[in-house]
């Protein structure tokens, strides 16, 4: 299985085996998600194609960031959460030099037309860029005193990630009163701390929780989440990789990031942001909403980058993806 087929099954309602043999699949595929270069979007013909961000080598990145930032740790977590809060160190601006557009494609997206049908959003003149980091070893043991049974879960340091393999009881009604129940499970078990709010575009889908960044929302690949299994029953997954040093950076216009879109540089990403789970043909792309976002994606090493974008959002949910700095 290709690694776009890997993420548009994890996306499904699966059963506790098939998430674990995905999780394998998962993890042997990183190496080639990384080097990815390939558009997960079909251009219009007059299109070219061509690199957003490119500059460094992605892999010569993480070894500078794990060097040069490797006393950097999480704190302490929030009282009854195996989270810990983001206290980041504020770095130099552009500490992390200059560094490549993320390729970590989504569902495959096709279109014929692009066109804008929203006036364009205020935007600021920078932003932060964020290093995110893992939890230690000891980590495990911050889980374990909190959840409401330590045997019910997976617990990867290194994704800063928890997973439920047995069932944490009937799925909740996608409803306000289901909502209610989803987060007062999830903070039984030390999941939801008090930053977090409903994701803004999952709600007929999976309970999901977001936090944000300098006011702007995080969208993850396999976020804090409860979803529901073929049999009904409910698992938790759970990713939040700690922010620990920030750093500014210009950004373009909104209106640059719209003639990037028409010269064909907009991208699916792989995460959790609503779009549709399998693959979309649209003869027009219509462009109905632009939002400043970062994306939190699937990890490669245990110091990372976590970049905004302009996201381009068109009425059936799909959503095309322009790196906001302006390297």
């Amino acid at each position: 299985m290709n690694p776009l087929a890997a993420g548009l099954v994890e996306r499904e309602c699966i059963t506790h085996a098939q998430y674990e043999r995905m999780r394998m699949l998962r993890m042997r595929t990183l190496v080639a998600m990384a080097v990815l270069l390939a558009s997960c979007v079909a251009l219009p013909p007059s299109a070219s194609p061509s690199a957003s961000v490119a500059t460094s080598n992605p892999s010569a990145l993480r070894a500078m960031l794990e060097a040069r930032f490797a006393t950097l740790a999480p704190g302490p977590p929030y009282p009854g959460s195996i989270w810990s809060p983001d206290q980041p160190v504020m770095l130099e601006a552009r500490a992390f030099g200059t560094f490549p557009a993320d390729r970590q494609p989504g569902a495959l997206l096709t279109f014929d037309h692009v066109r804008l049908a929203t006036a364009f959003p205020s935007a600021p003149a920078e932003a932060s860029v964020a290093l995110v980091g893992s939890y230690a070893e000891s980590w495990k043991d911050t889980v374990a005193r909190t959840v409401a049974d330590p045997s019910a879960w997976d617990v990867v340091p290194l994704y800063a990630e928890v997973s439920s393999h047995t069932s944490l009881g009937p799925m909740p009604s996608m409803s306000p009163a289901g909502m209610d129940a989803a987060r007062a499970l999830l903070q039984r078990n030390g999941l939801l701390p008090p930053d977090m709010e409903p994701h803004p575009y999952l709600g007929a889908q999976w309970f999901e929780f977001i936090r944000r960044l300098d006011g702007l929302p995080i969208f993850t690949n396999n976020g804090v989440s409860l979803r529901g299994s073929t049999d009904g029953a409910t698992q938790a997954l759970a990713r939040r990789r700690p922010i620990l040093a920030v750093s500014r950076y210009p950004l373009r216009s909104p209106v640059d990031a719209w003639s990037l879109l028409q010269q064909g540089q907009g991208r699916t990403m792989y995460v959790d942001d609503g779009a549709p789970q399998g693959p979309v043909h649209l003869s027009e792309f219509v462009v109905t909403s632009i939002e400043l976002v970062y994306l939190e994606l699937q990890v490669q090493g245990p110091r990372e980058l976590m970049q905004p974008y302009y996201a381009f959002r068109e009425p059936g949910g799909s959503v095309l993806y322009i790196p906001a700095v302006a390297l």
